[in-house]
């Protein structure tokens, strides 16, 4: 499982034990703090000037945030996974 608290800039991998008790073993994944709304902003300035296509486009942009609403319905639901996007 992989945890990212955009808010602290922290991330952490949860793997499974090796043990036959259950059990999550917590690896930090080290990460170097920035200013992430900035860096948006000064990005899409840029691809602006430039005339670039940005990373994300406007479509993956679009279908990352109907994933985020499909994942935030299911917790609200209590269900685990789904199987597919529309």
């Amino acid at each position: 499982m992989f945890v990212a608290d955009y808010q602290t800039q922290k991330a952490n991998i949860f793997q499974k034990g090796d043990t036959s008790t259950p059990e999550l073993i917590s690896h930090d994944i080290s990460l170097e703090r920035c200013d992430t709304l900035a860096e948006e902003i000064r990005a899409f300035v840029k691809c602006v000037r430039d005339g670039n296509r940005p990373l994300v486009s406007g479509i993956e942009g679009r279908r990352a945030l109907l994933l985020a609403q499909i994942i935030t319905e299911n917790i609200e639901k209590g269900k685990s996974g789904f199987t597919s996007m529309p």
